[in-house]
């Protein structure tokens, strides 16, 4: 459990933060939010 709550422990660079950056493909790889089909069948889903 104490490793659960050290997730602050570490640092970004800039370095580290412009390879996250380049990550961003501006758009979801799994979902189509702009596809009504899509949307319309996630109101038929039960959690």
């Amino acid at each position: 459990m104490k490793q659960n709550f050290d997730v602050f422990d570490f640092s970004l660079t800039q370095e580290d933060m412009d390879k996250i950056k380049t990550m961003d493909i501006g758009h979801s790889e799994i979902v189509n939010h702009f596809d009504p089909q899509w949307i319309k069948s996630l109101h038929t889903w039960k959690f």
